[in-house]
């Protein structure tokens, strides 16, 4: 069965999530108490640091991939399957450098329903037969062994 229709609900999906994440974020951070509110104010106006920029500015590369491979999904690019992996994972590596991460409960729901989106899109690029993963047949299809 082909699973690139799948993939493409999934990914559009995941956009939605992403966006709804972001800006659940930002509106519900207001209802939070008011000392984290303090803390996060007090966080946004501090000095960044070197190291800090640096790792902004690789982080933002790492987005613009993975938007660009989820736009490449939609047009069915062999390449959107590595390249959607791959800042997939990088973006999880560099979360840890920005330091704490403090959400509203809503919005942290709706941004764990997003990574497992993500995670069922990379699973179907691996494991099924799509647009994206052209070589793999089921076991049924394969010639037998000789």
């Amino acid at each position: 069965m082909n699973t690139t229709k799948q993939i493409k609900i999934f990914a559009a999906l995941y956009l939605l999530t992403s966006a709804l994440y972001l800006a659940l974020s930002f509106w519900l951070e207001s209802s939070l108490p008011p000392a984290i509110q303090k803390y996060l104010a007090a966080e946004f106006e501090r000095e960044s640091t070197q190291v800090e920029d640096v790792v902004l500015i690789v982080a933002l590369v790492i987005i613009i991939f993975h938007l660009v491979s989820i736009f490449a999904i939609f047009r069915e690019k062999s390449w959107a399957k590595n390249q959607f992996t791959y800042s997939f994972i990088g973006i999880f590596l560099v979360g840890p450098f920005f330091g704490v991460y403090i959400d509203h409960a809503l919005s942290a729901a709706i941004g764990g329903v997003s990574t497992v989106i993500a995670g069922v899109i990379i699973s179907l690029f691996f494991f099924t037969s799509s647009a994206f993963n052209k070589n793999l047949k089921p076991d049924w299809q394969k010639a037998p062994a000789a």
